[in-house]
C-alpha cells in the first residue's frame, strides 16, 4: 500500500509534501506514506487474528503502543477490509469501544 496507494497523503488526504519543500522533507514524506502502507498490514494482521477485539487490545496483543492502530482502523474501515463489530466494555480502558473484524465474503 504506502506510497502507491496513497501517493504522499495521510489518511485524511492532506498532503505529506508540497512541491516548494525541500529535499528532506520530501524524503520524509516518501518514507512516512511508505511506514503507513505498513501499519496498516500489520493493523490488518492483528484483527485477523484477534477478531473481535478492541483498538486497545488489539495493540496490546500485537505488542505496539497505545494509539498505533486508531487511524489504520478508520482507512481500513474505509477500504472494505474490515468493518466495525459491537460495542462493549473494552477489557483494557475499561469504557465502551467497538470491535474489530473481517468482512465476511457475501455469497
Amino acid at each position: 500500500m504506502g506510497q502507491a496507494r496513497f501517493g504522499y497523503y495521510d489518511d485524511d488526504r492532506h498532503k505529506l509534501r508540497r512541491n516548494q519543500d525541500p529535499a528532506t522533507s520530501k524524503q520524509g514524506a516518501a518514507d512516512a506514506a511508505r511506514r503507513l502502507g505498513e501499519m496498516q498490514e500489520r493493523t490488518l494482521l492483528a484483527v485477523r487474528a484477534y477478531p473481535g477485539r478492541t483498538c486497545a487490545e488489539l495493540e496490546d496483543q500485537a505488542g505496539v503502543m497505545g494509539r498505533t492502530f486508531g487511524r489504520r482502523l478508520g482507512e481500513l474501515e474505509k477500504a472494505g477490509r474490515v468493518e466495525r463489530g459491537r460495542e462493549r466494555p473494552c477489557s483494557i480502558t475499561k469504557r465502551r469501544a467497538a470491535t474489530w473484524r473481517i468482512p465476511t465474503p457475501e455469497a
